[in-house]
């Protein structure tokens, strides 16, 4: 049950935060903060939506057994430090021994210095303005909504110092250029590095393949349910033109070749199944690809209902096939 809300409206700055959320969706390369008072109106509004999606992630990544390295973690982009923060507050167990916060903004680093210090008084954290891979390895490299703002020679820089990391994660927007961009990032990494998630296999990334430019790997969190009951979220959504029960993203988890075993024919949905008088369409990520399928509500009609509603749909799966159709499923894998 959610006891306080937020944020309180009637102390937000509407005006400036349509002026942040323009400037996100601009992909502007300056820093979008002018101060801290900007950088708190972030991480409790937009930022809460970021965190929810870092905790979509981050359930996926718990199903498939994932579990944090200690050490040393860099949060590259790191704005408020949501990344780092929802991961703490999932890794009680890893011993984490620095943080190292990367962020061009002065503000937003003094921001999640302090927030990361409040939440783990016995952390040691830095915060530096860049870092490149000389200044690695890190143990686990956090990456957050920054890819539309990478010039070519920084993603090179980046993808460089994810090379020599134990494990990253990376999460985006559901953005198709940016996603896709994503899916390179992968492919370059393949020799170094095993897929956690959200990949079925450690083939080539079937979004990449020839005729299929058009599709990308994306998906959609479920926002907590008194988002949909609160003043404040019905506010925000009015004011900024928010559909609060939409959170598309995409995202890479990668660690250091670790001979990881998929399950045989293991099947990712992918975004949201199409839904037709009887039956659904959707594509999935398999090891042979990208592969469009459709199932058929008099196969199964309690799991067409789950495949129809995002927050009950399985995410790794193994179909059971007649032929070519899909009539059930033989094993939820996450």
């Amino acid at each position: 049950m959610q006891d306080q809300p937020d944020f309180d409206p009637d102390d937000v700055d509407w005006e400036r935060l349509e002026e942040l959320r323009d400037g996100f969706l601009d992909g502007a390369t300056g820093s979008y903060w002018r101060n801290a008072a900007d950088v708190e109106l972030y991480d409790t509004t937009f930022g809460r939506r970021i965190a929810w999606k870092w905790a979509a992630v981050l359930d996926e990544l718990a199903a498939r057994g994932f579990v944090a390295p200690g050490g040393r973690w860099l949060d590259w982009g790191a704005g408020s430090a949501i990344a780092t923060r929802e991961m703490l507050r999932r890794s009680a167990q890893s011993a984490v021994e620095r943080v190292t916060l990367v962020d061009r903004s002065a503000p937003a680093l003094e921001f999640a210095r302090k927030a990361l210090a409040k939440e783990r008084p016995k952390l040691a954290i830095e915060t530096k303005p860049e870092v490149d891979a000389e200044q690695g390895p890190f143990d686990l490299v956090l990456v957050s909504h920054v890819i539309s703002e990478l010039h070519p020679h920084d993603l090179g820089r980046l993808t460089s110092l994810l090379a020599t990391a134990r494990a990253f994660v990376w999460v985006e927007s559901a953005a198709r250029d940016g996603s896709r961009a994503l899916s390179a990032v992968r492919e370059q990494l393949l020799a170094q590095h095993d897929p956690i998630a959200p990949c079925a296999h450690r083939e080539a990334c079937g979004v990449l393949a020839t005729g299929r430019e058009r599709d990308w790997c994306h998906f959609f969190a479920t926002p907590p349910p008194h988002v949909f009951t609160s003043r404040e979220w019905g506010l925000f959504g009015r004011k900024l033109g928010v559909d609060l029960r939409s959170l598309p993203y995409s995202f890479l988890a990668m660690r250091s070749r670790a001979d990881v075993r998929f399950p045989e024919q293991a099947s990712r949905l992918l975004g949201r199944a199409r839904v037709e008088r009887a039956s659904l369409r959707f594509q999935c990520c398999e090891a042979s690809g990208i592969r469009d399928r459709r199932f058929l509500r008099r196969h199964d009609g309690k799991l067409f209902n789950q495949l129809s509603e995002t927050r009950l749909a399985p995410k790794l799966v193994r179909w059971r096939f007649e032929g070519e159709e899909i009539v059930g499923v033989d094993e939820r894998l996450a």
